[in-house]
């Protein structure tokens, strides 16, 4: 199979992102490329027309289709890129068309406020978590939470008390909180402290993988203490518009909600929302963090996008999911017949994750082969992101590319069964008693057993006094075979990006089984940041 055609991939893109200094012609649009630079703006530009399929983020998907249909008088962006002039109100002091458009953010999410955010969820989440907070307090939070949190937590020198999620012990993804987890955190704290003390609790949901915690019922639970709920809902902007998904977090009653509208609406990249319902928290002073963590230049660019995806949905949201919907539960059912892959099921229909014991040769194979661009590769899962942008030659390719893949994997167990049956023939005792089944887990997997959310850190020092230490006395590199490192206290986050969830954080003590699950995330090729070539930054 070859999806290709007559064209190539151009940029010859290798795994270190190379590629070649050539410009190309985009005949469709009539516009001249400029081949006197090799910019990103290049690099963009031919990349567009290599025909690669888009199983990620941002939610417009390249469709050229509906993007002229929607979003059309777009145009040349650099013709309507502007700053606060007459007629065009203010973000930071919202009182004409920006105010009536957060207004209208607020109607359509069921919300008392929402406010735009144009340096994305990270924005919303550090606004929310130091609004409600202060220095030294306490908040329980996720240890799933994304790095944005963690930052939030060392700008406002926060105790964090984490809850550690539920996670599948095969594939390696965490799972929703329960509200007895959050019951039993709770009281677990309040033993030897004052329940008072807890600030705020923190949750993602969805997770990366499109499970969702017990928001309705943590809410509730929490609001009897007065305890505000902030949920990282950047993956679930679509939750609202289609009871195929789960509800969504303002629906449930949580206090502030942040949801990413270009991950899964067709809105630009770095476009968010921040969701606030009345009753517990200081509207103001988040409001008064909000204007902090937002460039005082605000892009109108991106606020239009924002805008024009909501009444995209507003308009015609009927419509497009329910075809959405439509054609999602045709690709999970064809998904759900694949033999050595396996579509993992999870609360929100719309993220496929695909479990395989090899994820960064499944991920890279549907990438150099077959152009297909997934969204992330774990060690032993993959994601691919859809939306309602999404066309349905995109579903029939990867569909097809994983039918095709799933065939070969099969050709290639029966060609090991066959030459396992001829061996054992040979000699029974070469594999001592093993089943067939046995064997060919262990030799194919060459025995990894690591999960990559198997971990439990001990926090030596929170992550204000670890930088405020390592401010004071520095670090020292050492490398992750060396035996020293044992024990050693971590000076930096350490993480798999995506999606950006610690799996060491700054005041953490290092294990063997940390450098074990960076180790094989190493060598399973996934970008993990905070390991500089094999070396941790360690606490002196």
């Amino acid at each position: 199979m070859n999806w290709n055609g007559d064209k190539s991939i151009k940029m010859n893109l290798d795994k270190t992102g190379k590629s070649d200094k050539t410009g190309t012609t985009n005949k469709n649009s009539g516009i001249k490329p400029n081949v006197k630079y090799n910019d990103i703006l290049s690099k963009l530009d031919k990349y567009k027309d290599e025909n690669i399929v888009p199983m990620h983020m941002p939610g417009a998907k390249r469709n050229k289709e509906l993007i002229e249909l929607y979003m059309g008088d777009m145009g040349n962006p650099y013709e309507k890129d502007i700053t606060e002039i007459n007629g065009f109100d203010n973000m930071h002091n919202a009182e004409t068309i920006i105010k009536d458009a957060f207004d209208e953010a607020a109607e359509l999410y069921g919300a008392d406020e929402s406010w735009y955010l144009v340096n994305g969820s990270t924005a919303g989440n550090m606004s929310a978590i130091c609004g409600v907070t202060h220095k030294n307090d306490v908040v329980i939070m996720a240890r799933n939470c994304h790095i944005s949190v963690y930052n939030a937590v060392i700008l406002n020198e926060l105790n964090p008390v984490y809850i550690y999620p539920e996670y599948d012990e095969e594939y390696g993804y965490y799972k929703g909180i329960t509200l007895k987890e959050i019951k039993d955190i709770v009281d677990k704290y309040s033993s030897d402290h004052d329940r008072n003390d807890i600030k705020a609790v923190i949750l993602t949901s969805p997770t990366y993988e499109g499970n969702v915690s017990d928001i309705k019922s943590i809410a509730e639970y929490l609001h009897q203490y007065n305890i505000p709920l902030i949920v990282d809902e950047a993956h679930g902007a679509h939750f609202n518009f289609s009871e195929s998904f789960p509800q969504s977090a303002v629906k449930c009653g949580a206090d502030i909600v942040i949801n990413s509208v270009h991950k899964t609406l067709p809105s630009l990249t770095q476009t968010a929302i921040m969701h606030i319902n009345y009753g517990i928290v200081d509207v103001e002073r988040i409001r008064r963090y909000w204007n902090i963590y937002q460039s005082t230049s605000p892009s109108y660019i991106l606020m239009s996008s924002i805008a024009r995806s909501l009444s995209i949905v507003k308009n015609d949201g009927d419509k497009l999911f329910a075809e959405y919907v439509d054609k999602l539960t045709i690709l999970r059912n064809g998904l759900s017949e694949l033999k050595h892959i396996r579509l993992i099921n999870t609360d929100d229909i719309s993220k496929l994750v695909l479990g395989y014991k090899d994820a960064k040769w499944l991920y890279d194979t549907l990438f150099y082969k077959y152009k297909i661009q997934l969204e992330m590769s774990s060690i032993k899962y993959v994601i691919a992101m859809t939306s309602i942008f999404d066309s349905q030659e995109y579903y029939d390719r990867f569909l097809a590319a994983l039918k095709e893949i799933d065939e070969e994997l099969d050709n290639r167990v029966l060609a090991a069964l066959k030459e396992i049956d001829e061996e054992i023939d040979e000699s029974r005792s070469k594999y001592n008693n093993r089943s067939k089944d046995e064997i060919l887990i262990n030799d194919e997997d060459n025995g990894n057993k690591i999960n990559v959310a198997d971990f439990r850190d001990e926090q030596a020092l929170t992550i204000a006094q670890a930088f405020n230490r390592r401010d004071l006395s520095g670090c020292d590199e050492i490398q992750m075979n060396n035996e020293k490192i044992y024990g050693k206290i971590s000076g930096e986050s350490v993480y798999v990006y995506p999606p950006g969830i610690p799996i060491l954080c700054p005041g953490e003590v290092i294990t063997r089984k940390i450098i074990a699950i960076l180790q094989a995330a190493g060598e399973a090729g996934l970008e993990v940041v905070g390991v500089k070539e094999g070396a941790l930054l360690c606490l002196r």
